[in-house]
């Protein structure tokens, strides 16, 4: 079979030409400071990236613990932000506490978003300054939502400037940019995870359920 590093190679022309795009986005900004909402999923994390690389250390990077994350997730952030040497700020859902009051969320009823999102707008607001850009992984391949919405606009939580970068990567690519910048993926992907949520997302798909159940990972509060 071919190497993930040949695929790398066989794709670096690509891969240089979406970076220099996405940076070239980004550094009409470069005068300003930059927030960064990370989960520890590839699209944020290859956001944070291209933009510790503008920004270099007027970057602060916010993730949200919800007290419901997976051990991977903790750890890969951790691991990651030491070595691109950014600033993380974390701020706390308390996520757990609402599941003990409110019941577990469904997929007609998914209040953990409102909290989560609750929980980054108040520390991007914390961190940010007056001009601050919030820098999103936000792809068009992901929703119709998403692709509709402009690479540039207002945030709609803070009122401040969104840039979203990475918005006609596709999945494969935010995946070779990580390999070929030499940072890794979350395990989870590795392990089969589709994406990166908490431990009682009502959106993890049956196959996730199968994985976590073969390598002993906790989905439960």
């Amino acid at each position: 079979g071919t190497s993930l590093g040949a695929v790398v190679e066989g794709n670096v022309e690509v891969l240089k030409t979406f970076e220099y795009l996405s940076t070239e986005l980004l550094e009409r900004f470069s005068d300003r400071h930059a927030v960064v909402p990370w989960s520890g999923g590839k699209d944020s994390t290859c956001t944070l990236i291209l933009a510790s690389n503008v920004f270099a250390d007027r970057l602060t990077a916010v993730f949200v613990d919800t007290g419901l994350e997976f051990e991977h997730t903790l750890r890969y952030v951790e691991e990651v932000s030491r070595r691109l040497r950014v600033d993380v700020e974390v701020a706390q859902a308390g996520l757990r506490e609402e599941v003990m009051r409110r019941g577990l969320p469904t997929v007609e009823d998914r209040w953990c978003t409102r909290v989560k999102l609750d929980a980054l707008s108040k520390a991007v607001r914390k961190v940010a300054e007056e001009d601050s850009v919030i820098v999103v992984g936000d792809r068009d391949s992901e929703s119709p939502m998403r692709a509709r919405r402009p690479p540039v606009r207002v945030d709609p939580l803070t009122g401040l400037t969104q840039v979203a970068p990475i918005k006609p990567w596709s999945t494969a690519l935010t995946q070779l940019y990580l390999a070929w910048k030499g940072v890794p993926i979350n395990p989870l992907y590795e392990l089969g995870f589709y994406r990166i949520g908490c431990r009682i997302c009502p959106a993890l798909r049956s196959w996730e359920r199968l994985v976590a159940g073969r390598y002993g990972i906790r989905l439960e509060v």
